[in-house]
């Protein structure tokens, strides 16, 4: 039997481990398709897969020599799947283990807001005046994606009765990398409203 040669035109540089799982495989947020992890495929999955017409989006760990593991003893297919990366791009270089990632060009700012009272929400401002905006979890955390490097400034929000708006100060972000903020409701919260005893004995 002749080897399986497939061609990966595009290598895609959304992380696979930042993907929800869906089954065996993951699904990408990004491009709303489920991503199949080759490594859990026998060959003739795999080329059922790949025969059926469709625009399959997939993870696929290569060898120096351009092998794609599969579904059995690590590398001992008989048959073999033989990959080419990007157009005319040839096999993989000697000693790559798997598709090199884009550098990551964004960063992010996670952290929690404690004495939160929700629902409410976080913006952070760049110094060009474009705002970024995340939901705040009931939890307290939140998680601002894809601010290009730079300084931010952090303003939050939440609700008790009517808005109520904190300043959290600057952050600097930089690319590839999560800077951690966390902040204090410092507007408090008051309620009003009928106060009951759960566990009254009387």
């Amino acid at each position: 039997m002749s080897d399986l040669r497939v061609k990966l035109p595009a290598p895609c540089p959304e992380s696979w481990d930042s993907m929800a799982p869906a089954g065996c495989n993951r699904h990408c947020a990004s491009c709303d398709q489920i991503i199949f992890d080759l490594a859990k495929l026998t060959i003739d999955e795999a080329e059922a897969l790949l025969s059926n017409g469709d625009e399959v989006c997939v993870r696929a760990e290569l060898n120096a020599q351009g092998r794609v593991k599969l579904k059995s003893d690590a590398w001992a297919n008989a048959r073999r799947m033989i990959a080419t990366v990007g157009a005319g791009a040839g096999l993989l270089a000697a000693g790559s283990m798997a598709l090199a990632k884009e550098s990551p060009t964004t960063g992010e700012i996670a952290g929690k807001v404690d004495y939160y009272w929700g629902p409410g929400r976080v913006v952070a401002t760049g110094s060009d005046g474009k705002e970024f905006r995340a939901k705040i979890k009931q939890s307290g955390s939140y998680k601002l994606r894809g601010l290009p490097p730079g300084k931010y400034a952090l303003r939050f929000s939440g609700w008790c009765g009517d808005e109520t708006n904190w300043d959290g100060g600057e952050v600097v972000v930089a690319a590839g990398a999560t800077t951690k903020k966390d902040t204090v409701d410092t507007e408090g919260c008051i309620i009003v409203g009928q106060l009951k005893i759960e566990n009254h004995r009387g």
